[in-house]
């Protein structure tokens, strides 16, 4: 499984990222959403607490303002 952590801060652009993410990704994953909107803490914070709470042995990053144009 893999495990998608999104550091966050725009609920819409999320909402697209994952939506994309449904649509191409063709295996099993977890989508782990931190809001990052009005905290004040790092990106390397934000993604070790992903981390914390990730369950899949693939663990990917990414910006929720990125969209997969490839299915699978």
């Amino acid at each position: 499984m893999i495990s998608i952590i999104v550091c966050s801060i725009d609920r819409e652009l999320f909402r697209q990222f994952q939506k994309n993410v449904n649509d191409t990704i063709g295996c099993d994953f977890e989508m782990i959403r931190i809001d990052n909107t009005n905290t004040g803490k790092g990106i390397c914070k934000i993604y070790n607490e992903g981390f914390l709470r990730a369950k899949g042995n693939i663990i990917c990053y990414c910006h929720e303002d990125i969209l997969f144009e490839t299915a699978n």
